[in-house]
């Protein structure tokens, strides 16, 4: 219980949840800190990244990474057809734009500019390219 409440806590102050993890990982200082809980629960969430695939898109320079990660962000953010299942640690989170999108980020969540069909010529053309090794 003492991690969750530490990584809600963390949650709090934190802008993303690489900084929530880092204040969650300073409370294993504290004397209140359970080693064999915190293992556990990195073997679990290991255990659930193992179980994904992930894809890698090659992408011409920063602006267009960035312009492309907030479209997708946002369009995701918006879906009400795919929603994360109840078991979810995202369900936990202090932040209630995780919670309510799905996603474990809260920048460009809820944005307006969204992904649209008028992007998908450049979508395909980035991952030809990345499939050719281009």
């Amino acid at each position: 219980m003492y991690l969750r409440t530490a990584f809600i806590s963390g949650m709090k102050k934190a802008k993303s949840v690489r900084e929530a993890a880092s204040e969650w990982y300073k409370a294993r200082k504290s004397p209140r800190f359970d080693d064999q809980k915190f293992n556990n629960y990195k073997a679990q969430v290991t255990a659930q990244a193992k179980l994904g695939s992930y894809r890698v898109l090659k992408i011409g320079g920063p602006n267009e990474r960035l312009q492309l990660e907030e479209k997708l962000i946002a369009l995701f953010s918006h879906c009400k057809h795919y929603r994360p299942s109840k078991n979810w640690l995202g369900n936990h989170a202090y932040r209630r734009e995780i919670r309510y999108s799905g996603l474990w980020n809260v920048e460009h969540v809820g944005s307006p500019n969204e992904f649209t069909q008028s992007d998908l010529p450049r979508l395909k053309q980035l991952v030809d390219e990345t499939l050719r090794g281009e």
